[in-house]
């Protein structure tokens, strides 16, 4: 069987690929450019939420801490009055893409790594190179989108999105793979 360290350079690779390939996904290709609506009267919002003192977490509305909750008829009618959802609220100043790209990177490095662990237990070197390509796609597609179904499902996030996230991680998936096939010992 192949080796961790055998698989070294393409682990390394294999995020860094994505990375790119997430670049050019968001920034050139941009379908992700109206996954989010602009909150009606905007300002007014995001004074009503600085005024609440809202800081940067995340929130449910109406919120329940618990089950039970769910059961008292004055939170049933605030759900039923509207509007209800989650809201995730960014610390306030600048924002810090650096920090951001950099957890990408590593993630994608750790998706790569996955990929790595579970192809040493089952392929050999010289392996058939599609049998690669498929094998570390695989892992890359469940590693990026895997539990991305769980959005629409419980958080109400759009099925639209999902299905482009999903695709996202079709092409991560299949970077990874061609990463691991052209480096494959």
């Amino acid at each position: 069987m192949v080796t961790l360290a055998q698989l070294w350079l393409p682990i390394l690779l294999g995020g860094v690929a994505v990375f790119f390939a997430s670049f050019v996904l968001r920034c050139i290709v941009q379908h992700h450019k109206t996954d989010f609506q602009a909150i009606p009267d905007e300002a007014a919002a995001m004074e009503a939420l600085r005024k609440a003192g809202v800081s940067s977490g995340q929130y449910q509305f109406p919120h329940c801490k618990d089950s039970k909750s769910m059961n008292d008829p004055a939170w049933q009618a605030r759900w039923k009055q509207g509007p209800s959802g989650s809201l995730v609220v960014w610390p306030a100043g600048e924002m810090k893409m650096g920090r951001s790209m950099m957890q990408s990177t590593l993630f994608n490095i750790f998706g790569s790594f996955m990929a790595a662990y579970l192809a040493t237990m089952v392929l050999a070197p010289g392996a058939d190179r599609w049998l690669v390509l498929r094998f570390i796609s695989t892992i890359g597609f469940l590693v990026y989108g895997g539990a991305l179904v769980w959005g629409p499902i419980w958080k109400g996030d759009s099925w639209v999105v999902l299905a482009k996230e999903l695709f996202d991680a079709l092409v991560y998936g299949l970077v990874t793979g061609a990463v691991f096939v052209l480096l494959w010992p």
